[in-house]
């Protein structure tokens, strides 16, 4: 399919991509307790633009545990839910080279990254400064990455996904 789009251009100017933008390509891993074999695929796999907002990739990744709903329905079984866990614990974080990339943008988010840190703090295991930023302030343009390197996407407090950049042009 590519062939078919070489020399041609969006019929929208606004869709333009400018010239010397990076394209990353992200594979992204079923939960690390959903994955009991050793066949480890992605389940979904993503570009995105260098100049996009770590935000947009967080808000891109369908995750089951975010369909979750929680509550007692057996008395109304017919009845829907009002939210699912992706509407209520909206924490989230991004570990990419000793940052971690904190989803702070809205107020009841909480920083879900302190545990860890903590933790490594408490017991010196020798990984260095770890530090903690706000994920929608960083592009992956200002984000030093090794392609091929296991990255962390952590969300719902313990549903950890593995992410891969297999590629970038």
């Amino acid at each position: 399919m590519e062939s078919h789009a070489i020399g041609k251009k969006p019929k929208d100017p606004a869709n333009l991509i400018e010239e010397g933008e990076l394209f990353l390509t992200l594979n992204i891993f079923y939960p690390v307790i959903f994955q009991k074999h050793k066949d480890h695929k992605p389940y979904q796999t993503v570009i995105v633009l260098g100049s996009q907002k770590l935000t947009e990739l967080r808000d891109s990744i369908s995750c089951v545990s975010d369909l979750q709903m929680g509550g007692e329905f057996s008395s109304h079984p017919d009845q829907a839910p009002e939210h699912v866990s992706k509407d209520l614990y909206k924490s989230a974080f991004f570990y990419f080279e000793g940052v971690f990339y904190n989803d702070k943008r809205h107020s009841e988010c909480r920083d879900l990254s302190r545990t860890i840190i903590e933790w490594s703090e408490s017991h010196d295991r020798g990984y260095g400064n770890l530090q903690t930023a706000k994920m929608e302030d960083y592009t992956f343009n200002d984000l030093s990455i090794k392609i091929g390197f296991p990255y962390l996407f952590c969300h719902q407090g313990d549903c950890e996904h593995i992410i891969l950049i297999t590629d970038i042009r």
